[in-house]
């Protein structure tokens, strides 16, 4: 009993910003560890999420509610002894009760602003769509993806919510983060460029193609920092749905981008590769005829516009010709 009050306390100083370095990550070793912990955490945060998006935060002070529910009036300087063991359970209850409280004041808030700041989405079906945010950001959605986001955003936070996939180019503000919702994941960024893909139910992939972002778990939230979470330019983060933890790498998926800007992109590659993919993109009818002409490789990129022939006779010893709707490639190699 004892160790489940110090940790009820232990979630309540984090969450009123109170937690020292060694408090926090003590959470963060208890949020792995313990389910209790853990799922007593996550429903307390939530109620804080939702209170922050929709700015309920700014009206209700949480103090001074856990101070009228233990007696104590905060404009007086009176002390009250309270036992040790009777203080722990009365915290919990507080704690508790509280967040009700603001749970409560949290859904009549949005109830109330439903006709002024109503949860607006963009869906779309067989084909990609951009849109402009009102802070300026930039999202094109993928086709049988789903971004929905406010009218306006809060003054502390710009929160959108994404299914599917979609390319962000969010506009810089240090002062309101910029965060995205995608399922039980967060991606937290102030400005930066990167593509979000959860089409597969297995996993969520975010790949940065410029500045850096936090990717991290609803657990890992109070303990996300750029060194334990952070992803930067040409880096990848994968989330498996059987996992909570989340996979950092380099991104070696050079084509990640083409279904955002239609340009396909080649990196020390084998011309048969390049070949390949060209082929089965663009439907070119390619045909190497030249072993040692296959493993030429290329650092390269085409936009379906181009004269691709062109470019490879031009970078390449080789000779093109047209028969039977099909492009012979040959040459003596590279």
């Amino acid at each position: 009993m004892e160790q489940e009050n110090n940790n009820t306390v232990l979630i309540h100083k984090y969450l009123l910003g109170e937690a020292t370095e060694a408090e926090s990550l003590e959470l963060k070793q208890l949020l792995d560890t313990d389910e209790a912990v853990k799922k007593e955490y996550l429903e307390l945060k939530r109620v804080v999420e939702l209170s922050e998006t929709n700015e309920v935060v700014q009206q209700i002070d949480a103090k001074a509610e856990f101070a009228k529910f233990k007696g104590v009036r905060p404009a007086r300087n009176e002390t009250k002894v309270i036992p040790i063991s009777q203080g722990m359970q009365t915290m919990k209850i507080v704690l508790r009760v509280a967040a009700l409280i603001v749970l409560g004041a949290c859904l009549w808030y949005v109830s109330s602003q439903e006709s002024t700041l109503p949860i607006l989405a963009e869906a779309t079906t067989d084909k990609k769509v951009e849109k402009v945010l009102t802070d300026g950001s930039i999202i094109t959605i993928n086709a049988n993806s789903k971004l929905s986001y406010p009218e306006q955003f809060a003054a502390d936070v710009r929160l959108v919510e994404l299914v599917g996939e979609a390319y962000f180019e969010v506009e810089s503000n240090k002062n309101q983060p910029f965060i995205i919702a995608v399922g039980n994941s967060r991606i937290k960024v102030t400005g930066t460029k990167f593509n979000v893909n959860a089409n597969n139910p297995d996993s969520i992939v975010v790949t940065v193609k410029k500045g850096s972002v936090l990717f991290y778990n609803l657990a890992d939230e109070a303990i996300a920092t750029a060194e334990t979470h952070g992803l930067t330019a040409d880096k990848k983060g994968t989330l498996m749905a059987n996992n909570s933890a989340i996979s950092f790498e380099t991104n070696d998926h050079e084509n990640y981008l083409y279904w955002q800007d239609g340009r396909l992109r080649f990196r020390n590659s084998p011309l048969k590769d390049i070949v390949k993919k060209l082929n089965s993109e663009w439907n070119l009818n390619l045909v190497l005829n030249n072993p040692k002409v296959e493993e030429c490789k290329l650092t390269v990129s085409f936009d379906q516009d181009d004269d691709i022939l062109q470019l490879l006779e031009i970078t390449l010893d080789i000779s093109i010709e047209k028969v039977d709707g099909k492009v012979i490639i040959s040459g003596d190699g590279c």
